[in-house]
């Protein structure tokens, strides 16, 4: 049986929907796209394979196991997982699977390995595609990860992310070497963004599947344009930082893509364009321009430094919407919940209860800003087992404010008692 593994590359995110919602016409086509290592991307595979330190090095709220026990528990469930899913597969003579983070963060040959060794025991066939861009076509999609991470965008933190020690997957020669080593140079298949916009054709025609049934192929999800930054930078401005992940910056018109200034391209080129000259000396599907850094266009880095006069007051207009938003998701969660109960499916409504905790959570920290700012967006925890008995906790009411005082959440002032005899 064949995997096609597509390990990232560029606008990633509307193709991994793209295929999530059509698990059924790939199924038809004998091409299993599994959920077991998540609904949309596959970021199971790179939880599986990350190192203890890469673990420790994450802050609390981010971290996908409490400790290396809890790790080693999932990679056995995974494995357990993979093998009855393919015992399964009646029909399928094909995997594909797909995540941006395989190529950005799986930094060394070990990594790499875990990832060989968890698939390459049900597979004849191994595929790995990479959508490669050069580096300054990336630097959109490390400002969106930094702005989603609460820190600021700026000349001076792009500089350090795309240069400094967390630059290591844009080291596009080095990286693919190590998927080389482990899978074989001619398993692994470069398409340059440059020449191939979109990647989803290659990807069909490497499952052999007929592209008709299953509709228009998906086209790239741009990465959000400057003034979508400025805007995360305003947030972060006022105070708002815990509630950057909840920000749809990848949702907002993108007009105007972020470019660098001519000093920070020029030392670009300078970390980057021997690399990259090696890559398509030895890579039969790349050719000269491939790798090429457009500096062409206005510089729109600068831009999104410019101070917001209104920072405070966005960020009280996204954590009032970031509240409704939350509540409405908690009142349905808790409807679903106690419908489960009422007609006796007690471990569906289990299975609710991190989600339901991790709501309750959000809007206490959305309601009183300094009650914790990790809660206000850490994501749903995995549902549990059936053992779990616990009741779904309720969210925090909001305090009520004192008289003559103001009502933060509403923001407006509080009413005052009638004066007697009034």
């Amino acid at each position: 049986m064949k995997l096609v593994l597509h390990i990232g590359g560029s606008g990633t995110g509307g193709l991994q929907s793209w295929l999530a919602a059509r698990r059924t016409e790939l199924t038809a086509q004998g091409v299993c796209h599994p959920d077991i290592f998540g609904a949309a991307d596959h970021a199971g595979l790179v939880q599986f394979a990350l190192t203890r330190g890469q673990l420790e090095a994450m802050p609390p709220a981010a971290r996908p196991f409490a400790d290396a026990e809890a790790q080693n528990a999932f990679r056995k469930r995974l494995r357990a997982r993979v093998a009855e899913t393919v015992a399964q597969g009646t029909g399928v003579r094909a995997w594909l699977l797909s995540d941006a983070d395989l190529f950005r963060s799986l930094h060394t040959d070990t990594m790499v390995d875990r990832v060989r060794d968890l698939l390459g025991a049900h597979f004849t066939e191994i595929a790995v595609f990479l959508h490669l861009r050069p580096q300054t076509g990336l630097i959109g999609a490390e400002a969106l990860a930094m702005a989603q991470a609460g820190l600021p965008v700026s000349q001076a933190t792009m500089a350090a992310r795309m240069l400094g020690s967390e630059a290591a997957h844009l080291d596009a020669d080095r990286l693919v070497a190590r998927w080389e080593k482990v899978f074989g140079a001619e398993n692994v298949h470069l398409v340059p963004h440059v020449r191939e916009p979109a990647i989803a054709e290659h990807l069909m025609l490497a499952l052999g599947v007929s592209p008709t049934p299953l509709g228009p192929l998906p086209a790239e999800t741009e990465a959000p344009g400057w003034r979508a930054l400025a805007l995360a930078n305003a947030v972060t401005q006022g105070g708002g930082q815990a509630m950057q992940a909840a920000l749809p910056l990848a949702d907002l018109p993108a007009t105007e893509p972020l470019r660098p200034d001519a000093a920070l391209a020029a030392e670009l080129r300078a970390r980057y364009d021997r690399g990259n000259a090696a890559l398509i000396k030895r890579r039969p599907d790349l050719r000269a321009g491939d790798m090429e850094m457009a500096t062409e266009g206005t510089a729109t880095l600068p831009l999104v430094e410019t101070p917001c006069l209104f920072a405070e007051q966005l960020v009280a207009l996204v954590r009032r919407n970031a509240h409704d938003l939350t509540l409405e998701r908690y009142a349905r969660l808790l409807a679903e919940s106690r419908q489960a109960i009422a007609e006796g499916r007690r471990e569906d409504a289990a299975a609710l209860l991190p989600a339901l905790d991790a709501l309750a959570a959000r809007l206490s920290a959305l309601a009183d800003p300094q009650a914790g700012a990790e809660a206000a967006v850490a994501p749903p925890a995995p549902a549990p087992g059936p053992e779990a008995k616990a009741k779904p906790a309720k969210p925090k009411p909001k305090t009520k404010p004192a008289e003559g005082g103001t009502d933060k959440a509403a923001g407006k002032p509080a009413p005052k008692k009638p004066a007697a005899g009034a």
